[in-house]
């Protein structure tokens, strides 16, 4: 997690760990407290009410997301099709770098 204002990070506990963003996003849905997902996971609840984003101070460094697939000279369509509704859905929550 990085802080915005230069305190040191701090190690932070919790009762559920899990790296399944399904099964946490269902969690804090049932009241189980708060999380970290990435945004394009809670768009739509935090959108809805559902979700509230707490610690707006804080946010975590984002990773990078590859497609990778067997070499040829053209991408094949389902490949391609999928590609761009990932870039779409991404931009839709303005989660996408230039």
């Amino acid at each position: 997690m990085l802080e915005r204002d230069a305190r040191p990070p701090k190690k932070v506990r919790g009762r559920i760990g899990t790296d399944d963003y399904s099964f946490m996003r269902a969690a804090l849905l049932a009241g189980a407290g708060i999380g970290l997902l990435p945004r394009i996971i809670v768009a739509r609840d935090v959108e809805a009410g559902r979700l509230v984003r707490v610690l707006p101070q804080c946010a975590s460094q984002g990773a990078s997301l590859y497609f990778i697939h067997a070499a040829s000279p053209v991408v094949p369509a389902k490949i391609a099709l999928f590609r761009d509704f990932v870039v779409e859905s991404f931009a839709r929550v303005g989660m996408t770098h230039g």
